[in-house]
């Protein structure tokens, strides 16, 4: 069950990376930040309501 665990955070360590990389390529681009941070908000949502 622990390795179970640790892969599950070692994920969502990876997307959080990806996100975060996302971001920094949409601040570059000057696209809008405002649609980054609501996805990146209803992703935290998410994650809060299932684990």
């Amino acid at each position: 069950m622990a390795d179970k665990t640790n892969t599950i955070f070692r994920a969502l360590d990876r997307k959080a990376s990806a996100i975060t990389e996302f971001t920094m390529r949409q601040y570059r681009t000057k696209i809008s930040t405002w649609v980054v941070l609501i996805t990146g908000l209803v992703v935290i949502s998410l994650l809060m309501l299932f684990y």
